[in-house]
């Protein structure tokens, strides 16, 4: 690992993990990066064919941030809504409600993975170092 991958990884340790391996890949340093670019670039590209044939028009910031995207999750979400919007700027306000229940969701499930560690050290008896007294102790 060079300096600069190491630089990378301590400015990003702590980001959403998802985001990280996006720009890791967007790196296109291995040709398996490429592919995936390349395979995400087709698929921007079929979401502004498919606003086209529609008659919308798509303006350039919106066309811009179409085939900058390289995130399967929106540009699938981008495919099956296409045919829904009525205009191109809609499928940025749908990214975003996107980004946003997927955040809360991950959010809920950290903190039922608390709730559940929780529950178990409880089970457990308790914090760590403390005797399980039972229900009748007090």
């Amino acid at each position: 690992m060079g300096a600069d991958d190491a630089q990378f990884i301590a400015e990003n340790a702590c980001r959403d993990p998802r985001t990280y391996w996006l720009e890791a890949m967007r790196k296109e340093t291995y040709a398996y990066q490429s592919l995936f670019v390349s395979e995400m670039r087709k698929q921007a590209e079929a979401v502004i064919e498919q606003l086209e044939d529609r008659g919308l028009p798509v303006p350039d910031d919106v066309r811009a941030r179409i085939l900058d995207c390289i995130d399967p999750f929106i540009l699938e979400l981008w495919l099956k809504t296409v045919k829904d919007v009525g205009a191109a700027e809609d499928l940025l306000v749908d990214q975003r409600l996107f980004l946003e229940l997927e955040e809360a969701e991950r959010l809920k499930r950290k903190r039922l993975e608390a709730e559940g560690l929780a529950e178990e050290a409880e089970l457990a008896g308790g914090a760590e170092g403390e005797p399980d007294l039972g229900e009748g102790a007090a």
